[in-house]
Parts: C-alpha cells; structure tokens; sequence
C-alpha cells in the first residue's frame, strides 16, 4: 500500500511552496478589483497599473 501525502501535511506544504506572492496572477487581481480580499500586494500593484493604463 502507497502513503497518502496529504495524511502527513506533504501535499498543503507543496501547494503553499508553489504559490509566488511576489508575482501578480490574474485571479487574485480579479479579486482585488472586485472588491475581494485574497490577494497580495503584486496583485494590488499590478491591477492599479493596469487601471491607469486602461482608464
């Protein structure tokens, strides 16, 4: 029998290594725009420039 990753916490602990908060995505800017509250400051940036460019 196999070993289940997501018993031992492997499988969260990769999921959150793969995330970059550095980096805007454009479901987390969605987000912002709409009023949301999950997303990082790279997404908040990248959807003011955006706004500015496209008024």
């Amino acid at each position: 029998m196999t070993d289940n990753p997501a018993a031992a916490g492997d499988l969260a602990a990769s999921l959150r290594a793969r995330v970059d908060t550095s980096r805007p995505h454009t479901a987390r800017i969605w987000n912002y725009w709409l009023g949301g509250k999950d997303y990082y400051e790279a997404d908040r940036a990248a959807g003011d420039e955006i706004r500015r460019l496209h008024p």
